[in-house]
This record gives structure tokens, C-alpha cells and sequence, in this order.
């Protein structure tokens, strides 16, 4: 792995994401964006203090739809798997103004719909992305939604998974790619200067959907 003189030098990106951690990783708490395809926060590891957030700007639609396109990763699961990621939208419902995910909704209808249909219901990758203002940097994020969290120490209703991949706009290569970890104590798993004539490849794990 080597330094680059022209776009974005590889050693640096690590560096740059300290203060882009909030942009990146907020989303986790929240809605992703509405486009599908059918489909640490912040803090410095060398200092342990917050850094400011990078700017960003939001990237061309046709732009990201391409990037979306050729960066859309490969999920591997488990043979006993039965926690697909799916599209949360038909079970929403309303509540105190807001629309919300059912958890019951969300258990029981996907599993009806699994029944009936034989296959996991309604594949669904949902993706969103921003550029980083001076600089040819941007990330593309793409959101997996599956209804159940089923590892052994933590089952919960709702489970969001992320993975980031960060690309060079100027030469069009990917620079890093991040996956969903589970714990504070560990960091998101990393793979620094991918190949790119290669889509990202995902291992998800049983039940917890965590990502390698």
C-alpha cells in the first residue's frame, strides 16, 4: 500500500474519517434515505477527543445511482439464517403523529410473508451518499433492514446494518470499505485500498447481522 500524489492519498482517508464519523455513522439511529435498490462518532483514535465534523455536500443523483449500482456488495449468510434484510415500509404504522416500524408488525408480517411465498419477503438495499467539500472524496452508504435480531446474548426488534464504502470521484476507485460491528470496544471492520475491479463481498453473521 502506497501513497498517491494525485487524489486522495490511501494513508490519509483513515485519518480524514475522525472527523467525519458523525456524518457517516448517524444514520444508525435514524431513517436511511428513500433511495432502494430491488433492489464513532467522532473521536480521534490518537487523542481520544472529538473532532470537528467534515463538510459535506450532497452528491448528483445520477452520480450516486452509479456508484450505487457498481458498488452494491455481495451478502454471504448462514444456511440456518432466518433474519433477511427486507423493506420495513409495509409495516409501519402511525403513532403520535409520527410513522413508525411496528416490532410486532414487523416480526409477524415477515414471517407470513415468508410462508407464503417460500423465499426471504421483499429483498430490499436502501443507499444514500455525500462528497466531501474540498476534496474528490466521497461514500456512498448502503442500509440493510432485517426485523428481528437473533444473537444469542441481545435479541431485539429492528436491526439496521451499514456499510460504508468510500471512493476516490477523480480516478473513480474505492479507498476503504466499513462494515457494521457490535461493540463500543471494537472498531467497525475496515478493509483499507479494496480492489476495484471487484464488488464488495459482505460475511453476515448469524442472527446479529454483524458485518465482515
Amino acid at each position: 500500500m502506497t501513497d498517491r500524489t494525485d487524489g486522495v492519498a490511501r494513508r490519509s482517508v483513515l485519518g480524514s474519517l475522525a472527523g467525519a464519523g458523525t456524518v457517516v455513522v448517524s444514520g444508525c439511529a435514524g431513517d436511511p434515505s428513500d433511495r432502494t435498490e430491488d433492489d464513532a462518532a467522532g473521536e480521534s483514535p490518537a487523542s481520544g477527543s472529538e473532532s470537528p465534523d467534515s463538510e459535506t455536500t450532497a452528491m448528483d443523483p445520477d452520480a450516486l445511482d452509479e456508484l450505487a449500482s457498481r458498488f452494491a456488495p455481495t451478502l454471504y449468510f448462514d444456511s440456518a439464517e432466518p433474519w433477511f434484510p427486507t423493506d420495513p415500509r409495509p409495516y409501519t404504522t402511525e403513532e403520535d403523529g409520527d410513522t413508525v416500524v411496528d416490532g410486532f408488525e414487523a416480526f409477524d408480517g415477515y414471517h407470513e410473508r415468508y410462508d407464503e411465498a417460500g423465499v426471504p419477503p421483499d429483498p430490499t438495499v436502501f443507499y444514500h451518499g455525500v462528497r466531501y467539500e474540498d476534496s474528490p472524496l466521497a461514500v456512498v452508504q448502503f442500509w440493510f433492514y432485517s426485523a428481528f435480531d437473533q444473537f444469542t446474548a441481545n435479541f431485539h426488534w429492528h436491526d439496521w446494518e451499514v456499510l460504508h464504502v468510500f471512493v476516490d470521484l477523480d480516478t473513480g476507485e474505492p479507498q476503504l470499505y466499513v462494515a457494521s460491528s457490535h461493540s463500543r470496544s471494537v472498531p467497525n471492520n475496515e478493509f483499507l485500498d479494496p480492489d476495484p475491479d471487484r464488488v464488495p463481498r459482505i460475511l453476515t453473521e448469524l442472527g446479529s447481522h454483524s458485518s465482515t
